[in-house]
Parts: structure tokens; sequence; C-alpha cells
């Protein structure tokens, strides 16, 4: 007997995977001689499983379904997964589509079809398909070599784009065998960087020659690499040091500030960033109007950079610091100084002192006057003394 090795039909998926289930099942099919007609059916029925078979007995009510045939049973469930489809807000989606920095080619042109699968195009689909790749390829140097090809379609963009990703993998790993310049020009495109980590940020110096590609960003003045950012960063007021020719593509990346603000972002460019071996590196940067220049985690992760931080901390050096400033008591010593004021006095009103203090505070004043602070007064044009005052008796205090 032959049996369906077919998993149950989960009816919880979507249409995507139920179509998917359809077709297997008739490739099982053409496998099998002897299944045709009502076994097909019946097959079909013993592979969905309990909970299929009973959304399909709910589906064909009042009809049993082992008297319908496979066709109408087929159309019946895909009619059931399938949801409705506003082709309209499809076709927006497809022609909104761009490729993301970190999205590979491949990737891009498999969600471009997708998508496109959901929009009916009918005898359009290729010339619309070209089209949304040109548009939406988000790579200055690959859209310009898209648009130079004469009577280009969908599949000779399709060849060189995913020829030129192969391409730019393999300039990454094997630059010695693909390269051409000679070992001077090596030598002289060596980078040094130097790392100081203050607190997550590193500081990247990257001082480099002219480099041996057009296509190679050159660096001559310090850039920072920050560990909390995803993106990188370079100022428009820093262009001329970059490649002969960049090209600026629109974007859609909000960048926030600690403080809320979103960052103005003029345009994002890809450049090639070298390193100490050789190896050069595809990045993204975002074009910022501030003095900035920041790479991100991402071409961090790109460039292979390893980073070692510090054991320096500015909590325990400052608490080191108060311990050690604590140690010196007694303060400045310097000589007393009288001061001659020229202003109308103010007075004040008299401090009330409560009945338990008097002693206390007399007490405080004697010693203060004991220490040369304060010198006592037989009257104040400035304010009403802070002693308690007596009576005429000069025994009975003045409460």
């Amino acid at each position: 007997m032959d049996t369906c090795n077919l998993e149950i039909l989960d009816i919880h998926s979507n249409s995507r995977y139920a179509e998917d289930y359809l077709e297997r099942f008739e490739i099982f099919c053409l496998t099998r001689k002897s299944v045709n007609g009502e076994k097909e059916i019946a097959h079909f029925l013993s592979a969905v499983g309990k909970e299929a078979y009973a959304l399909i007995k709910t589906l064909t009510f009042p009809e049993s379904p082992i008297q319908l045939k496979y066709k109408e049973l087929k159309d019946l469930l895909l009619k059931h997964f399938h949801p409705v489809n506003f082709e309209a807000a499809e076709r927006v989606k497809f022609h909104c589509l761009a490729r993301n920095p970190n999205q590979s080619v491949r990737d891009f042109i498999l969600q471009l079809q997708t998508q496109a699968a959901r929009c009916n195009f009918k005898d359009q689909l290729q010339n619309l398909l070209r089209d949304g790749l040109i548009a939406g390829i988000n790579c200055s140097e690959l859209q310009q070599q898209l648009l130079l090809i004469p009577n280009c379609t969908f599949q000779t963009e399709k060849v060189v784009c995913e020829q030129y990703q192969d391409v730019r993998a393999a300039l990454r790993e094997e630059p010695k065998v693909l390269s051409s310049h000679n070992r001077s020009s090596a030598l002289e495109a060596q980078q040094t960087r130097q790392f100081k980590s203050v607190n997550g940020a590193v500081n990247h110096n990257l001082r480099s020659a002219q480099p041996t590609n057009n296509n190679v960003c050159h660096w001559n003045s310090c850039k920072s690499c920050d560990t909390g950012s995803v993106n990188s960063f370079i100022s428009k007021t820093v262009p001329q040091r970059l490649e002969p020719r960049v090209y600026l593509n629109t974007t859609d990346i909000l960048v926030k500030g600690i403080t809320g603000h979103n960052l103005p972002v003029l345009g994002l460019c890809e450049l090639l960033l070298p390193d100490d071996k050789q190896h050069t590196f595809n990045c993204f940067f975002l074009f910022i109007d501030s003095d900035i220049s920041i790479i991100g985690l991402d071409s961090m992760k790109r460039m292979e950079i390893s980073l070692s931080f510090s054991n320096d901390d500015q909590q325990s050096r400052l608490h080191q610091l108060v311990l050690k400033c604590s140690k010196n008591k007694g303060g400045i010593k310097m000589a007393p100084i009288h001061l001659e004021f020229v202003s109308s006095p103010i007075f004040l009103k008299r401090p009330i002192i409560p009945l338990g203090l008097p002693e206390p505070v007399k007490k405080v004043l004697d010693d203060l006057v004991e220490k040369g602070v304060l010198t006592p007064v037989d009257s104040s044009v400035w304010a009403t003394p802070i002693v308690v005052s007596l009576k005429r008796d000069g025994k009975t205090q003045n409460l």
C-alpha cells in the first residue's frame, strides 16, 4: 500500500504554506501510478490530519469531503487560506522597496520577486521587476552598470547583480590574487590604527597614503569609533577627502540623538575602506550636517576590528582623589583681613533664640571669639546682634 509521508496540514499557517503543501501532495501522486481518481482524494484526506479534516468537512458542508473531486477540494482550501488581497496597496509596497545597506543583493532580488507575486502585474511583470531592481538596488556603482546595459531585461540585471556581489566578496577574501598594484604601492597603502578607549568610545586614527584604487576611501583625519552606534557617519565638510566620485543616495534612516532630536541626514553613500592587510570593505556612511565622523558597529564588524578597553575607571579615580584630598585638614592659613564698607546699613529683624538654646549659642560664640573668628563689639550699624540681649539690670535676658 502506498502511504503518503507528508506531515499533517497546519490549518493555522499562511496561504504560501498551503500552496506548497498541495503542490508537494500532487508531486507525491505523480510518483505513484496507483494513486488516481477517487484514491487521490482518499490519500489526501488521510494525509492532512485530524484538524485539517475537520476544517475541510466544515467547508464542504452539507456534502461529504470524500464525494468531491480533488480539484474542487483544492479550490475550497485555497479560497479559505488566501487573505483578501488589496492589489493597490501591494503595488505601493512594491514600488517603495529599497535595499537595506546591510542586505545582500540576492536577498533583495528575492524580496522584490515575492512582493511582485502579490501585485498581479500580468504581462508587465518582467518590465516592472527590471525597473524596480534598478530603482531599489541602493548602490550607485551597480546602478550605473545596470543603466549602461542596452536592451536590459530583468534576467540580465539579476545575473549582473549576483556577479557584482560575488566579485566584491572575492576581493575581500583574496585581495593579493585579484589586485594588480605592485609591492611598493601595497606598502604605501598600509595603515596604522591606534585605539584608546574612554567609557566605551574608541578613538580610531587611520592614516594612509594615496589609495591604489579609485573606489577606496582616502582617510587623512582622525575618525571616532563608537561602540554605541550601529550606523557610520561622515561629515559633509570633508567630501574632498573621499574618493573622487561620491554619489549620495536618498535614505529614510532616522537617527535620534541622546536628547531625542533627529540628526539631519543628507544622504547615504557607499565607500570602500582599506585595512593594513590590503583588504577592502564595503561600508555605508550617512552624510550628516555636522563636523563629526563616526565609524559604527556594522563597519567595525566588516573591518574585523578588535577592541581592547582600558580598566581605568573615572569613577574609581574620582573616589581615590576624594579620599586623598580628605586627609588635608586645616584649610588655608592667612592673616585676617578687615574690610571697610561705604554702603548704607541694612537692618534685619532680630533673630529669636528659643528658650532652651541661649546657653549653647553663647558657648559657640565664645569659642569662635577664642579662635579669632569673631570679634565682640558693643553695637553694630549693620544688623541686630545675634547674641542674647539683656535688660537694664544686666542679668535678665530680653526674650
